[in-house]
């Protein structure tokens, strides 16, 4: 069984394949390779945006850390004042927070990278609960303390608001520490090739 192949068939064939061939080359290759070309742009452009953010938040956390830090020394202070009997009355010192603008004060962005990066999503609320709750209630019971009529009795409220039940310093103190791994964890992300 010979098959005979027409002559104007093969030229037919071979006209396709270069009509596909050509096709080929003028569209598919070139978008191709736009494809890829915008891909490595657009993670590069992320990439950068990743680095940037992560900088920012060691930015934001330093200074969140300085008034926590300050906020443990007064607490300290008034703890030894706790314990000295020859001191009349607490330390008046309140507590720093002008860093402190809600939710708002860790962007999104930041945020977003500090998860990426530790895997914690409580960063945010600790903060909150530190300089919304903790300040709050320390400032107030220093205000309460310094009053004339209460310069007797300031002892004991500021030694359970500090040390037991509230553990409010050791919270303090837990606060720092993880503001701390956090600002580890974004610093090695800024330095990262391909940041998370």
């Amino acid at each position: 069984m010979n098959i005979v192949v027409d002559s104007t068939a093969a030229a037919a064939v071979s006209l396709w394949i270069k009509i596909l061939s050509q096709v080929f080359v003028i569209g598919v290759v070139p978008v191709s390779v736009a494809l890829i070309v915008y891909y490595i742009v657009d993670t590069r452009g992320e990439f950068r945006k990743r680095r940037m953010y992560s900088r920012l938040g060691v930015a934001i956390i330093n200074e969140l850390q300085e008034e926590i830090q300050n906020g443990i020394r007064a607490m300290r202070a008034a703890e030894v004042a706790i314990e000295d009997d020859t001191i009349e009355s607490p330390p008046a010192t309140a507590l720093p927070r002008r860093t402190w603008q809600g939710m708002s004060t860790i962007p999104d962005e930041v945020f977003l990278r500090v998860i990426e990066t530790s895997g914690n999503p409580l960063c945010r609320t600790h903060c909150k609960n530190y300089f919304g709750n903790i300040c709050e209630q320390y400032d107030a019971l220093i205000a309460w303390a310094l009053q004339p009529e209460h310069r007797q009795e300031w002892r004991e409220p500021l030694r359970r608001l500090l040390l037991d039940p509230s553990h409010f310093l050791q919270a303090a103190e837990g606060v720092d520490q993880m503001l701390e791994q956090a600002k580890g964890l974004l610093e090695q992300n800024a330095r990262r090739r391909r940041p998370r």
